[in-house]
This record gives C-alpha cells, sequence and structure tokens, in this order.
C-alpha cells in the first residue's frame, strides 16, 4: 500500500543528479547511489508508519505503475507526525554480468 500521510504529495521522481553510479572495474560491481528525499512536514492529520521504500525504473512520466520496473525494495522504519521525514535509500550493489 502506498503512504497518503498529510503532505506526500505525489511520488517522488529523481533527476540525473539525484542518482551517482559508480563501476568498480576490479571487483565488477555497481554503486548506485541516490539522494536523501525530504518531506518538510510529513503527516499530521493524517499519518502512516512506514515500513518498505521502494526504488523503481518508470520509462516516461506516463508509463503506467504496471510498466514500471521495480529496482530494489529496502525495509525501512518511520512514522509520521507531522514533523520532517527524511528518507535516505543509500547505496545498492550489483554484481555485473
Amino acid at each position: 500500500m502506498e503512504t497518503n500521510f498529510t503532505n506526500y504529495g505525489t511520488r517522488r521522481a529523481l533527476a540525473a543528479a539525484d542518482i551517482t553510479i559508480t563501476v568498480n572495474t576490479t571487483t565488477f560491481l555497481v554503486n548506485v547511489a541516490f539522494a536523501s528525499q525530504v518531506w518538510a512536514a510529513a503527516g499530521g492529520a493524517v499519518n502512516n508508519a512506514i515500513s518498505k521504500v521502494v526504488i523503481a525504473y518508470r520509462p516516461t512520466s506516463g508509463t503506467a505503475d504496471s510498466g514500471c520496473m521495480v529496482l530494489a525494495t529496502q525495509d525501512y522504519s518511520a512514522t509520521t507526525s507531522s514533523g520532517s521525514l527524511t528518507i535516505n535509500p543509500g547505496i545498492i550493489t550489483d554484481d555485473a554480468p
């Protein structure tokens, strides 16, 4: 279920500047780092307990959810209460073929 806390707005679309990809040519590991996402006043009238973050690729802004590819999910623990909420997805590592 997607969150719906007060001031959630919509899903976040990351710009190229929010994503850093590095390739280790010795270990052949690919690291993808994502910028932190901040909601200044998350929750209040409607609050959520957040237990998972989903990172997905949407080819175009008009692509339906069924056309998106999930890249990663991360366990996460936070509860909104009208204060600031920062989600730091960190780094995802994948082995190159």
